[in-house]
Order: structure tokens, then C-alpha cells, then sequence
């Protein structure tokens, strides 16, 4: 099939310098049309990637693996089912000669989109192909395991008690991000690729082994159930995210009885439930200021691990361990500096080992100073979606009156400040469990909050 299409470039190419001489390579490339008897016969695959291509071509979109394979592909299945679609390829298509193949009537040649397409099935794993350029969109799609943007339009979800709500926005992440499914008792995790999630049409319960596993139910607590919001798992140059979809809501506090409650609304700030909440706002319903940070947001991810707790309480003076930003790409990376009381922040140039303070316009910037409570920060842009990180240097912590109380440890956990703490962690101490996914982590970068549209 390569030899093919290298014989069709070169025949055009002379096509062209010829100007339409009758005794042309095309006429030596091409045997005859084929008639529309004979395409009716041809296999509905082929018939089907051959219209594929030409629609896709008419929307000047011609077969390309920048898209999102899998759109393609479920494109092409969905034509492969359309009767009145498949019965509407008629003509424009020639046999490839047998000079050119090798034997006659076994490739053919669509005018059209100028593509060649081998007439017998070719299968590739599970899939069948024709021509060159579906079996590479194919072949790319599966070695990419995953790797490629989500192309996706968060639309209202109805949840078991009938509540609705904004689902998920998935658009921009990558395919390497996996869905979180949990048990009835929540003790229990499934995950699932994005990229399997959306092929399986957005599944809100899964099984596995026997038991009901539920990725979102954003039911109202008024029947008792329980509300399970959508969960996320994010994974980029090394580094993960764990992220959980707020969709867009109104509140009211009930003063007397020290209660909230919600009421999902639309991008206009009015009920998506209209038969239950009417089509306005009650009195006393305000929606959440995070949904007003960009224009027709239906919902927001939120990081599960808020590293801002920790800024009430009593933080260890000790110098930690330098942010380890080895995993980052340079291009891609900016790093934060604050001013000492966090309302003023410059973004600097990624490197691997910044300076701990920047000069600028009379005033001090801090990457880090954990004295003064100030995180390391770096935002990251990539595929068109911006992403935060915070660095937490490896910790130990103790619950007292209400405080926490925080002491940085080394990779061993013991104290890195052996004059005040001694050589091990004092009774109490616990060291944070995120810290133990791996060995020898000297800190976690985790992901801030991120607004989705």
C-alpha cells in the first residue's frame, strides 16, 4: 500500500507538469471506474471508511492523528450502522491498475479525498482498516495508551433521586487521568482511564468483582442518602493530582438551625431543577463566589488535599528540604514568589534551583519561607490547561486543643531539628500518610485549586 501512494504522489506530480496530456502516469496508475453495481458489494467497512474520509475531508478536517483518535473512530462505526449513508457511495472510485499493484482489482482509488484503500479487510488487534491512513489513526491511537486531550462538554446529569447537576467537565484533560469509582462504603476504590470512562459513555457505577462501585451521585440530602462527588486522579512528569468536581451551586445558611443548603444552578445562576426550585433563585440563596472567577463556569475542581490548612497552625521553624522541581518541564514551568504578608506575586522562569528570594520594585519575593507560612508554588501550562502545584515538605503532625502541630522529617522520619526534637519524632507525632506512597519521599508537590469551564 505504501508503494501505492508513492505512485499516486508521483502521478500527480507529472499530472500536473502534463496539463492534461490523455497519455498520462494517472491512466497507468488507474484501471477503471468502478460501477456503482460493484460498489454496492464492497464491504460495509470499506464503504464506511471511505465515506469517513470524505466527510471529513468536506469539513477540512482530512484523517489526521492530532485529532483525538477515538472521535475519529467512533465517527467511522457510527456511518458503518447508517444504512441510508452506506447505500449513498456510488462513484468517483477507480481500481488501482495492476501495474501499479501488483494485481488487478485488489486496490482502489477514491478521487475524492485521494486516498488508496485495499478492498480486503486488514485487521489490526480488534479493528478492521483499509486504507493507510485509518490504520495509522488506529495504530496511534492504541500505542498512545491513553496519551492525548479530552475533547468534552460538561452537560446536566440527573442523579439516582432524580437531583440535577453540571457533570464532570473532563474537557482538556489527559487521557492519562483516571476516574474514581468508590464502594457503598466508600472504603473502596476502583479507578478507570478517562479515555475507557468516555468509551463506555461516562458510566456513573461500574462492577468489579462482584460489587457496585459508583463514580458520582450528586443526590440531596434530604432522602439520606449519601452524596458522592465525581473524584479524579491526575498524573503529569511525574506528579499527581487528586481533584473532586464541585458543580455550580447557590447557598443559603439557616441561622437558627446552623445548616446550608444548595441548590444546583445553571451558567444564568438559575435552577436546573425548575419543577423542584422553581425558575428563580429563592430569597436567601447566594451562588458561591468560586463560580464567578471566569464566565460560564457549570462547575470547578478542587484539590482533595487543601495544603491551607496547615497555614493555622504551629509550624516547625526548621529549614525543610529545597522543592524538588527536577520532574517539571522547563517551558511549561513558571515559579511563584510572594511578598511576606502573600498579597503581592511575581512569576519567574522555571529552574531547577531557584533563589529563595527575588528583588523587585523595592519589594522582597519569596519562593518559599515556611516561617512565614509560604508555600513553594509553581504553575505549569500545557495542552492549553493551566495547572497550580504547592510543595509540602515531608511532615509530621500532632492534633492538640484544636491546633495542628507540624514537625519537617527527614525521608527516615526523624526530626530534621535534632536539637529541639531530639533524635525521634515526640509521642504524638504522626507522620502524614500521603508521604508514605512511595520510599524516600522528602515532600509531595500537590495540586491547588484550578477552575473548569
Amino acid at each position: 500500500m505504501a508503494g501505492i501512494n508513492d505512485q499516486r504522489d508521483l502521478s500527480k506530480i507529472i499530472n500536473f507538469m502534463y496539463e492534461g496530456d490523455s497519455d498520462t502516469v494517472e491512466n497507468k496508475f488507474l484501471e477503471k471506474a468502478v460501477t456503482k453495481d460493484e460498489i454496492t458489494k464492497f464491504s460495509n467497512t470499506l464503504k464506511a471508511e471511505i465515506i469517513f474520509t470524505r466527510e471529513s475531508y468536506d469539513r477540512g478536517q482530512p484523517l489526521e492523528t492530532e485529532k483525538i483518535w477515538k472521535e475519529n473512530f467512533y465517527d467511522c462505526q457510527d456511518i458503518f450502522k447508517n444504512e441510508e449513508k452506506l447505500a449513498g457511495l456510488t462513484s468517483d472510485i477507480s481500481y488501482i491498475s495492476k501495474e501499479t499493484s501488483g494485481e488487478s482489482q485488489k486496490y482502489i482509488y477514491d478521487k475524492t479525498t485521494d486516498i488508496c484503500f485495499k478492498i480486503e479487510d486488514t485487521k489490526i488487534g480488534s479493528h478492521i482498516v483499509h486504507s493507510i491512513e485509518y490504520a495509522k489513526l488506529i495504530i496511534d491511537g492504541e500505542n498512545a495508551k491513553g496519551v492525548g486531550i479530552v475533547d468534552d462538554d460538561s452537560k446536566i446529569a440527573t442523579a439516582s433521586d432524580g437531583t440535577k447537576c453540571y457533570e464532570p467537565n473532563l474537557n482538556n484533560f489527559s487521557y492519562k487521568t483516571e476516574v474514581v469509582y468508590y464502594s457503598a462504603d466508600l472504603k473502596k476504590q476502583y479507578t478507570m482511564s478517562i479515555k475507557e470512562f468516555l468509551e463506555q459513555g461516562k458510566p456513573s457505577t461500574t462492577t468489579y468483582d462482584g460489587e457496585t462501585y459508583t463514580f458520582a451521585d450528586y443526590v440531596s440530602k434530604e432522602n439520606g442518602k449519601t452524596r458522592i462527588w465525581a473524584n479524579i486522579k491526575t498524573s503529569a512528569n511525574g506528579l499527581e493530582g487528586y481533584w473532586t468536581w464541585i458543580p455550580r451551586y447557590a447557598y443559603k445558611i439557616d441561622s437558627k438551625s446552623k445548616t446550608v443548603e444548595i441548590i444546583f444552578v445553571d451558567i444564568n445562576d438559575k435552577p436546573i431543577d425548575t419543577e423542584k426550585n422553581g425558575e428563580s433563585l429563592e430569597e436567601g440563596y447566594t451562588v458561591h463566589e468560586a463560580f464567578k472567577q471566569q464566565d460560564g463556569l457549570k462547575g470547578i475542581w478542587v484539590s482533595k488535599y487543601q495544603p491551607s490548612a496547615l497555614e493555622s497552625s504551629a509550624i516547625d521553624s526548621t529549614e525543610p528540604e529545597k522543592p524538588d522541581l527536577s520532574k517539571f518541564v522547563a517551558n511549561d514551568t513558571k515559579l511563584i514568589y510572594y511578598t511576606a504578608d502573600g498579597k503581592n506575586s511575581i512569576e519567574v522562569d522555571y529552574t531547577e534551583t531557584p533563589e529563595q528570594t527575588k528583588e523587585q520594585d523595592g519589594k522582597t519575593y519569596y519562593f518559599y519561607n515556611y516561617g512565614s507560612k509560604i508555600w513553594a508554588n509553581v504553575k505549569c501550562q500545557a495542552n492549553g490547561a493551566i495547572s497550580y502545584w504547592t510543595w509540602i515538605p515531608r511532615y509530621a503532625y500532632k492534633l492538640e486543643s484544636g491546633t495542628t502541630k507540624v514537625i519537617f522529617v527527614d525521608e527516615n522520619d526523624k526530626p530534621l531539628n535534632t536539637s529541639v526534637y531530639g533524635n525521634s519524632l515526640p509521642e504524638g507525632y504522626t507522620v502524614h500518610e500521603a508521604f508514605k506512597q512511595q520510599d524516600g519521599l522528602k515532600g509531595i508537590w500537590f495540586s491547588k485549586y484550578q477552575p473548569s469551564k
